[in-house]
């Protein structure tokens, strides 16, 4: 936030949530998060693929995750985003589910996580690197050093919800099963990037266009405020895989010079009203070194993955169940998972 002028929330993490996500919206509707639609329902997608620009643009299926098909820029596309919602919205009363569309958090996703730790009342420590973790037949230690040093906590059972491609880099005592290490070490990382762009306005808006677009030049671009009418606005370029390494390998103040030009080509204007921009590559993120692990054999997987080590559970987005990996919703499932996992140990 601190970047950008007061309003805009670049987000470089989860950003939109299926409707279908019970657990992301139950949390939502009890902290009372103010959620929004991730996609706006008026105005035209623009497209910029083969060199050749597009001002009404139809989405394919996989252009962007989530969409529904709710943005209708002309009388017939409108007539078929009805269609589309009523034939959604019939189904989900008759499965006695709400209906929502893809949504975002309006204030951040950082807003859902500041309410579950505030929910927690819970001893957070910031800050520290986490080294090793220890066990016998009376506990569980952890060990992490911090500026202060090296420390250690014990507990009676440990949830590791580090990334799957940090695992092997923690000594546990006995050590991981082989199995589990090889899976870690040998799994493929997705690359993702995003570069953000501020502008003065959203003067897209002035030539019948949404602010969301598809390229392949710098993959797919959002109007991360939508719904705001005016004023500051942010653009964001979201690339995956080879165009993410591609982009990667810029240094960053060509990432953002590359991504002004090529939104320029979508919407004429932006050269003009660009404000600053940053970029945030997943291959650069030390804890991470990558987007999301590529799980071929996810049932599989799965199955390892959530298997306890002595005292040590196993939580995170890579040990959900296999429909919901790489996801907050899994992440949250994975949870809840190793609570019942935990719980029935302690009754045992």
């Amino acid at each position: 936030r601190s970047f950008f002028s007061p309003g805009l929330v670049a987000q470089a993490g989860p950003a939109r949530f299926l409707g279908t996500f019970s657990r992301v919206t139950r949390f939502a509707a009890q902290f009372e998060l103010d959620i929004a639609p991730f996609y706006p329902s008026t105005g035209s997608i623009a497209a910029y693929l083969g060199g050749i620009r597009y001002m009404d643009y139809r989405p394919a299926t996989d252009d962007f995750w989530g969409y529904a098909g709710a943005i209708a820029p002309s009388k017939g596309g409108q007539l078929v985003a009805r269609l589309v919602r009523a034939v959604k919205t019939l189904r989900a009363r008759l499965l006695g589910q709400p209906h929502r569309d893809t949504f975002r958090f309006r204030d951040g996703t950082d807003s859902l996580a500041g309410a579950l730790a505030a929910a927690a009342r819970a001893d957070f420590l910031l800050g520290a690197t986490v080294r090793s973790i220890t066990q016998d037949e009376t506990c569980a230690r952890v060990h992490y050093t911090t500026d202060q040093g090296e420390q250690s906590l014990a507990a009676d059972y440990v949830v590791c919800a580090v990334p799957l491609s940090i695992l092997p880099e923690l000594d546990f005592a006995p050590p991981l099963p082989r199995s589990k290490t090889e899976m870690a070490s040998t799994i493929p990382f997705a690359s993702a990037i995003r570069i953000f762009l501020e502008m003065r306005r959203p003067f897209w808006r002035d030539q019948g266009l949404n602010g969301f677009a598809v390229t392949d030049t710098v993959g797919e671009v959002w109007d991360a405020h939508p719904d705001v009418p005016g004023g500051p606005s942010l653009l964001v370029c979201y690339a995956r895989e080879a165009l993410a390494d591609q982009l990667s390998h810029m240094d960053p103040e060509s990432r953002i010079a590359y991504a002004v030009a090529e939104v320029e080509r979508l919407f004429q204007g932006a050269r003009e009203n660009f404000v600053r921009g940053t970029s945030f590559s997943w291959r650069e993120q030390p804890w991470v070194h990558g987007g999301w692990p590529l799980m071929r054999d996810r049932e599989n997987m799965v199955e390892l993955t959530r298997e306890p080590h002595g005292r040590v559970f196993f939580a995170g987005d890579y040990a959900a169940s296999a429909d919901l990996l790489n996801m907050t919703e899994g992440a949250i499932e994975s949870a809840e998972h190793v609570v019942a996992q935990i719980t029935a140990r302690r009754s045992a």
